[in-house]
């Protein structure tokens, strides 16, 4: 993959990447608890609780904080948002830590008898940005290309 949407801090991308100047769009990142359970002020609460990640994400980086061997925190992994959320649902951990918009999307595709009632801490929101592959022929006039034209079309009338 030469280009997506993306996070400009992905420590495994140092060095490998170009990423544009422009911020696209911002995601949020929360944890998800059930109403019983303490609430979280920050990332550095989840530290030593028994938390739920989906895998392939880096969470901005608090994945290598929550994954420390010596932090007593206990990790399960949800195979999709929906499952992330049936595991908070059923006690398999305290926190889900996701994302805004796939969960909310996770739970309007959830029956609602299957729908867990959840409180939601806010944890962080992060820019996104085009993100190129050093690798990619060209990668900077494409990540200029990209940038350019994304510009142009928010600045063009509506038909």
């Amino acid at each position: 993959m030469d280009l997506w949407l993306g996070l400009p801090n992905i420590q495994a991308f140092k060095g490998k990447v170009l990423v544009g100047k422009t911020v696209l769009t911002s995601i949020e990142l929360n944890s998800y608890r059930l109403p019983s359970t303490a609430k979280i002020d920050g990332p550095e609460n989840l530290i030593g609780k028994r938390v739920i990640l989906l895998r392939a994400y880096s969470y901005g980086g608090l994945i290598n904080q929550l994954k420390a061997n010596h932090n007593g925190t206990h990790i399960s992994y949800a195979s999709s948002h929906k499952a992330g959320l049936l595991m908070i649902k059923y006690g398999r951990a305290d926190y889900l830590l996701d994302y805004k918009r796939p969960v909310e999307g996770a739970l309007a595709s959830l029956e609602e008898n299957d729908r867990p009632t959840l409180a939601t801490d806010t944890l962080n929101s992060y820019a996104v940005h085009f993100v190129v592959s050093k690798k990619a022929a060209n990668a900077a006039k494409l990540l200029q290309d990209l940038e350019n034209s994304y510009h142009s079309l928010r600045l063009s009338p509506a038909n």
